[in-house]
């Protein structure tokens, strides 16, 4: 027979046996949880170093220059103008390569690639010369998600030994 002493232990056993398996569920989720959080921010990190490493290899077949070659172009047909005119005339994501080459929309080329992989109305590219010249690609990111903003931020030679940036915004 069962003495009382000995049920009682029992029960106290049983009781801290309960608590400890509980108490590792909930923090086997819990670390789980942020874990899983720390991977998808690591491979959404990867996706975007990837896509701005692609400006920088990936060439448009026509002129053999690299997307970001381009978009430094334009940036720097920019330079020409004075503010009012470029506001008047439209220009900033266009670039003209002489008569035989043509002129190109660099926003042609940059927006199909931003959005297939990050997605639509979430992805800001600038690229930035000094705080008088710099061009916005993408879209306007609302004020509202700004703590959800990730940005991305890596230097771009520009031509005559200058260095410019490039920043990529994401939500």
């Amino acid at each position: 027979m069962i003495f009382q002493s000995e049920l009682i232990w029992i029960i106290i056993v049983v009781i801290i046996t309960s608590f400890v398996i509980i108490y590792s569920i909930y923090y086997t989720s819990y670390f789980s949880s942020k874990t899983h959080e720390i991977s998808r921010s690591i491979v959404f990190d990867d996706l975007a170093l990837r896509l701005i490493a692609k400006l920088y290899i990936a060439k448009f077949q026509t002129l053999e220059k690299t997307y970001l070659q381009m978009m430094i172009d334009s940036l720097l047909y920019l330079k020409r103008y004075d503010e009012e005119t470029r506001k008047r005339i439209d220009l900033g994501d266009k670039v003209f390569y002489g008569i035989s080459l043509g002129a190109y929309n660099v926003s042609d080329i940059i927006f199909p690639i931003f959005d297939n992989f990050i997605g639509k109305n979430r992805w800001q590219l600038v690229i930035y010369y000094n705080q008088t010249l710099y061009y916005v690609y993408g879209n306007d990111i609302l004020d509202n998600r700004k703590s959800n903003i990730k940005s991305y931020v890596l230097t771009i030679p520009i031509p005559d030994g200058e260095v410019g940036y490039i920043v990529l915004r994401v939500v």
